[in-house]
């Protein structure tokens, strides 16, 4: 920094003294120029007759005059007849021939020369009389004079200039500039919650706007950081209240469904002895009676396991045996379960895609079971007669990473479809199944797709369901994770 500003002042230097020293030597030629043009009118003017010395208007003063100004090597009148001095500062010249004489001119003429061995400028000019006037001038210590004073004058200007610089450097600094450094000081406090600034007043108007502004913003953001506070801690509170009771309704549900179970096991219990005949012979009427109450335990003990499955995987108690395993057998096991359902309603079930180089997929087999079970059971209970049921499968990789896939699974159907207003609490909502659904199916409870979705999700998948609306037929699809390396 300090080498540019160094080279800055020799630069300023050079050029302020170059530009006084051309400035001083035009000045002084000037001046000479002036000089004899005063005497050539005056060589031919009525003092050129005067003979008495001390009259300032004679020849003889005006030549002594110019002779004696500094720089002058020589005056000389000359005969342009003859080609000889008639009148010089040099007494010793007057008569002397000279040749190769400068042209003689009414304007005058400006040109270089030597006299003595030193380069001078001759100047050369016609008076109105006809007579040549030629002056020699030495330049050399004139030019050193003025070179030094330019000098001088160069490192004054240059002090000056900087001493103005600098001026005007900490003037704008005090104004402009350090008013800036504080508003981005300010803005750093506002980045760590310091609400509480209030910038001062600057001279300048515009900043001073500025600063009111920020004044303003400042005092509008702690007022809603302090209501963004109290939102947060309301909400916090509200959340952990909410957790709380969460925690207790699962438990609740646990132990309710826990109790439950074991009067059921009980009635169940005697009601086979009583089946069997133990406890006494039955009559045709006692015995079906009795067989329709077995029934009923059987789907109330049904939807006891259901509730206790879905609450155990809510509250992360589900326990997974994970190994890789083939979709396709389990799903054949499952349509050979449902084979009267299916026949019953003259389904036609079939896979397409190749299930042969379908990806194994990392599962608990026992459990993602329950899952395809109740995808499929849907399928069959909602769909229509003589409809069919279309399973097939892909799997694709994720573009930034090759080593990484999923695997998705399609269940298609001819069945009812779901509405708009039905994908919003399909998987959400406990005993949510639709109007439509509930007049096919009077029996079901609206737990089973909450369950399937809670064991796919416990398995890093995910479960979703596509539909063009009713009467058009539902795709559920399953998407699992799986490594490409071990996909066969």
């Amino acid at each position: 920094m300090f080498i540019l500003i160094g080279l800055l002042g020799l630069v300023l230097v050079f050029g302020i003294s170059f530009f006084f020293y051309q400035f001083n030597v035009d000045q002084v030629v000037e001046e000479r120029v002036a000089s004899m043009e005063v005497l050539s009118n005056t060589v031919a003017g009525p003092a050129w007759t005067v003979k008495e010395v001390l009259y300032p208007g004679t020849i003889e003063n005006i030549f002594r005059g110019v002779a004696e100004t500094p720089g002058t090597k020589f005056v000389r009148l000359i005969n342009s007849e003859t080609n000889t001095i008639e009148k010089s500062s040099n007494i010793k010249e007057v008569g002397r021939e000279i040749l190769n004489l400068p042209a003689f001119e009414r304007n005058v003429v400006v040109k270089e020369g030597v006299f003595e061995g030193e380069l001078i400028k001759e100047f050369s000019i016609m008076a109105r009389d006809g007579s040549d006037i030629w002056i020699g001038v030495s330049l050399k210590n004139i030019k050193k004079n003025i070179l030094q004073v330019s000098i001088i004058l160069g490192v004054i200007t240059t002090i000056l200039f900087f001493i103005v610089i600098v001026a005007i450097f900490f003037f704008f600094r005090k104004v402009v500039i350090n008013p800036l450094l504080l508003l981005m000081k300010s803005f750093d406090r506002l980045k760590n919650k310091d609400y509480e600034i209030n910038l001062g007043d600057v001279p300048v108007i515009e900043i001073q706007n500025i600063f009111q502004s920020f004044n303003r913003m400042a005092k509008e953001l702690g007022a809603s950081q302090a209501k963004l506070e109290f939102a947060y801690k309301t909400e916090k509170k509200a959340r952990e209240e909410l957790e709380s009771l969460d925690k207790s309704k699962d438990q609740f549900l646990l132990t309710t469904q826990h109790h439950l179970r074991t009067p059921l096991a009980i009635i169940k219990g005697y009601l086979e002895q009583l089946l069997k005949g133990r406890l006494g012979e039955l009559t045709s009427q006692m015995r079906h009676s009795l067989e329709r109450i077995n029934a009923s335990i059987d789907r109330l003990a049904t939807l006891v396991n259901e509730f206790l499955n879905v609450s155990q995987l809510e509250v992360g108690k589900g326990i997974f045996n994970l190994k890789l395993t083939k979709l396709k057998p389990i799903i054949d096991d499952i349509i050979s379960d449902l084979k009267s359902e299916i026949a019953k309603k003259n389904l036609t079930v079939s896979f397409v895609n190749g299930f042969e180089s379908w990806s194994n997929v990392l599962i608990d087999p026992t459990r993602f079971r329950e899952a395809l079970y109740i995808l499929i059971d849907n399928s069959v209970k909602y769909n229509k007669d003589g409809g069919a049921i279309t399973i097939s499968g892909e799997t694709k990789e994720y573009p930034a990473d090759k080593k990484r896939g999923f695997f998705q699974l399609h269940i298609r159907d001819l069945g009812i479809g779901v509405t708009q207003e039905e994908f919003k609490k399909l998987f959400s909502e406990y005993f949510s199944r639709g109007g439509e659904a509930e007049k096919i199916n009077t029996t079901g409870k609206g737990i089973g797709l909450v369950l399937a979705k809670n064991i796919i999700k416990a398995h890093n998948g995910r479960i979703w369901v596509e539909s063009e609306g009713r009467g058009k037929g539902s795709k559920f699809t399953i998407e699992l994770p799986i490594s490409m390396e071990e996909k066969k």
